[in-house]
């Protein structure tokens, strides 16, 4: 009885123990970024009587926001653009998602998105379709791998899925939906030539898609 007390007690403490090492690193990034906030508009105060946003990006602020990766999404996510969605920051934000993880929402609905709004309205269309584009994509007779890497990180998730199987045709996962697929040895080798990311960063972006999606 006092071994299962114990046994229950350590369980807790390490979930609460992640809980806070999370939260402690979700609260550093966020800071880091409201900074780097901040850096953009001081760096060039002429810039600010410029209507476009992408005159505010080519500095080292926007740069560190970056270089932070997936961790960097979430806090862009969940603090940022749903308190700013109409204002500059959140047109920054909004850039500054799709070059970390290299998605060009343009180039998958075909049309531009004009404001921080409407790009996350097609941002979170894209993650709540994803698996069942991805299956069509795999069912169709189009340039299978090309029209993968159109969803940047979460693509190279699907081609590393796909490439350490090594098999011209299986299931993979994603989420909970199975995706049969059934490709050509040189897509295989395709798929592998497009995973560019750390290892870390595909790892995140799985991550993200399933919590997304859960």
């Amino acid at each position: 009885m006092y071994k299962k007390s114990l046994m229950g007690f350590i369980g807790v403490a390490c979930f609460l123990v992640i809980v806070v090492l999370i939260t402690n690193r979700f609260e550093t990034v966020e800071a880091q970024i409201r900074t780097d906030m901040d850096g953009i508009l001081a760096k060039n105060p002429e810039v600010l009587l410029s209507s476009n946003p992408y005159d505010y990006i080519d500095n080292e602020y926007y740069e560190d926001i970056v270089n932070i990766g997936m961790d960097a999404v979430n806090v862009l996510e969940d603090d940022i653009i749903e308190k700013e969605e109409a204002s500059l920051d959140g047109y920054i934000a909004a850039l500054a998602v799709q070059d970390i993880t290299d998605v060009n929402i343009s180039e998958l609905y075909g049309e531009d998105w004009e404001t921080a709004d409407e790009f996350w309205s097609k941002w979170n269309t894209m993650i709540e379709t994803m698996p069942d584009e991805i299956d069509r994509i795999l069912k169709s007779d189009k340039n299978k791998i090309e029209e993968i890497q159109k969803y940047g990180v979460f693509g190279e998730v699907i081609a590393e899925k796909i490439s350490e199987s090594g098999d011209t045709n299986g299931t993979i996962v994603l989420n909970d939906t199975l995706i049969d697929y059934d490709l050509e040895k040189t897509e295989i080798e395709e798929a592998r030539q497009i995973i560019e990311s750390e290892e870390g960063e595909i790892d995140q972006a799985e991550q993200y898609l399933e919590d997304k999606l859960n």
